[in-house]
């Protein structure tokens, strides 16, 4: 998906339009916004890859060797489901979650995903902006910053890239490039962190670039 997006960014840029101010407005009012919304998709996509391998590596911890895909099996995925949605912060201090390498880039994830799927304005939450150390307000009260959209704010993905130590001026797709990098990091460790009493097979997120 990666790739696709790449491809659609390289074409748009390269038109042959003869009206080079027209294509200009059109990239930067329609064609960029649309291709960091695909990035945006992309990145709570890989949120809830996430959260299902961390599910799934909770449900092998407890298997004591029932079957792959017997009743077992499924009502082990659907209590750590519940685990997860409900008693987050327990599930995370039973597997010392937060220990584990890349941990900060996971929460980055999670806010992001809420931010851009349940606020109404798409804008970033403050819990976002906070953990990414992003200002909220400037220094002469009252003026606030106000970040626009997440598709459309070029502050905010701006901040989003510095805080992954990319360059400030990189797009959206080497942004996700560098999230997968630091996911697959977080779930090698966290593979071997949660010790598994039955095979229940990995997941990996390098579908995602293809």
């Amino acid at each position: 998906m990666l790739q696709t997006i790449r491809i659609e960014q390289e074409r748009r840029l390269n038109s042959d339009s003869s009206d080079l101010e027209a294509e200009l407005a059109q990239w930067s009012e329609t064609d960029l916004p649309f291709l960091n919304e695909l990035a945006l998709l992309l990145l709570a996509a890989v949120w809830h890859g996430v959260e299902r391998e961390l599910i799934w590596l909770a449900a092998g911890h407890r298997a004591g060797g029932c079957e792959l895909h017997s009743k077992s099996h499924k009502a082990l995925i659907g209590a750590q489901q519940r685990a997860f949605g409900k008693r987050r912060q327990e599930f995370i201090a039973e597997f010392a979650l937060t220990e584990l390498a890349q941990w900060p880039t996971i929460e980055m994830l999670r806010l992001l995903a809420n931010s851009y799927k349940h606020e109404s304005s798409r804008r970033p939450r403050t819990e976002l902006l906070t953990h990414l150390g992003l200002c909220t307000v400037v220094q002469r009260k009252p003026l606030k910053i106000v970040y626009g959209p997440l598709p459309d704010s070029l502050l905010f993905r701006r901040g989003l890239a510095k805080w992954l130590e990319l360059d400030a001026g990189c797009d959206y797709c080497s942004i996700v490039e560098e999230v997968i990098r630091r996911v697959e990091q977080f779930l090698a460790a966290a593979n071997d962190a949660i010790p598994q009493h039955t095979a229940f097979g990995r997941v990996s997120l390098r579908s995602f670039e293809g």
